[in-house]
């Protein structure tokens, strides 16, 4: 059988692209129900020179960056690609529209799961570029899901779990 080949841009943060490789593997394995193994090719860019651009909020070398290394996913015959990584997301909208190769946001999917559980409010951790650039906020709008980041939640901790006389 033909599968599609996935380009994963991995290397963002070593452990998460060891967990997408290893999830990746497995749920194909059973939603397939074969002994075959998923085609992918892994693109391990250098996170030092990604982050850079985050940290310094040079967001258009941020997405010549990350263009760059998915077009060679692309000539390596990848016929998708994902970020393995909530970070550059950040620049996730102007980077599908400068690349020719489909791309899967990790964001949009964790919206399609929470709304399948028919969550109305989520609580977001993760870096602080993640939390503040607000990418998780704007696609929660979308799916009518409010995103509390850790400065949100200490406001209303104090009330949580106080019983009322």
């Amino acid at each position: 059988m033909k599968y599609k080949i996935l380009g994963l841009i991995g290397g963002i943060g070593p452990e998460s692209t060891i967990d997408y490789y290893k999830m990746i593997v497995s749920r194909f394995r059973e939603r397939i129900e074969t002994d075959d193994y998923p085609k992918f090719l892994i693109n391990n860019i250098n996170i030092t020179e990604m982050l850079s651009y985050v940290k310094t909020n040079q967001l258009d070398k941020l997405v010549d960056f990350l263009a760059f290394e998915i077009k060679k996913v692309q000539a390596g015959g990848a016929d998708f690609a994902v970020l393995a990584s909530n970070t550059p997301h950040i620049v996730f909208d102007e980077l599908r529209n400068r690349v020719d190769l489909p791309m899967i946001s990790i964001v949009d999917e964790t919206f399609k799961v929470i709304s399948k559980d028919k969550l109305r409010k989520v609580a977001l951790f993760g870096t602080m570029f993640t939390m503040q650039a607000g990418f998780y906020q704007k696609v929660g709008v979308e799916y009518s899901i409010d995103v509390l980041t850790p400065d949100k939640i200490s406001k209303i901790a104090p009330t949580v779990g106080r019983k009322t006389q």
